[in-house]
């Protein structure tokens, strides 16, 4: 399905098989759209959209597990999150606002009692729904059941290494739970995809990996550890070698074609983009500018990793605070986008961009700034946002 959203200078035509979209300035697009989505109020501003595209919301803090590597830093004792009733009419605001898409994640969602009647309640809704989940279930043949009734656009489970080391980090018999799900929800039509963090653990073993996700899923995406929450203590890897296995995963997309490996060293196409010659906009990244993060407590922040390393960037709190106001009217979020725009010209002057570097990644940076760690493999220093410069 096509969804266009109607935006100022034209609209967004959002593809729900990818989950991706496309800038539309000429309108051409518009007419073959499966859904339409009109402005709801007037936009008070045009330098940004009228709304976030996709919202990524934490539905609880609790997780069945405890992993070694978790930026959470989950745990089955972890605060559960808001209301069913207060989660609901979050999502009927976010209805009204014009978002699209809404990325559920955790702590592990299905930990809630409530977790089906939200998802459900956010399908009835007409968002584009997608899942992260760990996989493992109490019972597995009802919740990949649930799971499959759905209609989710997209399911995302992690798979941090083979039997061994994927244990080692979430837990004995995690494994074997994921894969038996992943085995269940193969029968189904339900899209799924694999994430695997990458960790000293696991460098050696990308290529079993990759071949493993080949008789189960479409895409896996293999990601950098976090250095945030429990991530702190666990086998973070080097620069140079989250680079390397980048090329080894390019080596080995050749050898399954039916499987699309994504890495966080690649540059993805229309990342980093300078704004749209059209629109005017920005979307050199998505964070701030076309995405919000949800966190369980109903606080709001720029992106999903911000919640678990400063207050500062915390945009307000449901019910206090809407989400339009905030868009429009945060000045903290407009800092971060003006600050996001300067580390984007840093980049775009870097030798290193486009050949071992994929840009700046924000809660690197931002875990830069305390002085603990820097992720950049070219400056010493961070580049201090300018309001505390």
């Amino acid at each position: 399905m096509k969804i266009f959203r109607e935006e100022y200078f034209g609209g967004i035509l959002y593809d729900t098989s990818t989950l991706t979209y496309k800038i539309i300035t000429d309108g051409k697009d518009k007419i073959s759209a499966d859904r339409f989505i009109p402005f709801s109020f007037k936009p008070e501003r045009t330098d940004i959209l009228s709304a976030p595209v996709r919202v990524y919301f934490e539905l609880t803090e609790k997780c069945n597990l405890s992993c070694k590597h978790c930026f959470v830093s989950s745990s089955p004792l972890s605060k559960n999150g808001m209301s069913t009733s207060m989660i609901f009419s979050l999502l009927e605001e976010m209805k009204d606002s014009g978002i699209i898409n809404i990325r559920f994640t955790g702590g592990e969602p299905t930990s809630r009692d409530d977790w089906f009647d939200i998802l459900n309640y956010a399908k009835s809704l007409e968002f584009v729904v997608s899942l992260s989940s760990n996989g493992v279930y109490k019972d597995t043949d009802k919740t990949v059941s649930q799971i499959a009734s759905l209609g989710l656009e997209q399911v995302t489970f992690s798979i941090d290494g083979l039997e061994e080391n994927h244990d080692y980090l979430r837990g004995k018999g995690s494994f074997k739970s994921l894969i038996s799900t992943l085995e269940k929800l193969k029968k189904t039509n339900v899209n799924s995809r694999l994430t695997t963090v990458l960790t000293k653990l696991n460098l050696r073993e990308i290529s079993k990996i990759v071949e493993l996700a080949s008789k189960y899923v479409k895409v896996i995406s293999f990601v950098f550890m976090r250095v945030i929450g429990r991530g702190r203590q666990e086998l973070p890897i080097s620069f140079q070698e989250h680079y390397e296995s980048g090329l080894e995963v390019e080596r080995l997309q050749k050898y399954y074609p039916e499987l699309l490996i994504l890495h966080s060293a690649m540059v993805l196409p229309g990342q980093f983009l300078k704004p749209h010659s059209s629109s005017g906009i920005d979307f050199s990244s998505s964070f701030a500018n076309t995405s919000l993060n949800i966190a369980a407590n109903g606080t709001f922040w720029p992106h999903h990793y911000a919640s678990h390393q400063t207050d500062y960037f915390m945009l307000g709190k449901y019910p206090e605070n809407k989400i339009k106001d905030i868009w429009f009217s945060s000045e903290i979020l407009n800092r971060y986008r003006t600050w996001t725009g300067l580390l984007q010209e840093r980049c775009f002057t870097c030798e290193e961009f486009r050949h071992r570097c994929a840009g700046y990644n924000f809660e690197m940076e931002i875990a830069s700034l305390t002085g603990k760690e820097n992720y950049c493999c070219v400056n010493n220093t961070p580049l201090l946002p300018p309001w505390i410069q």
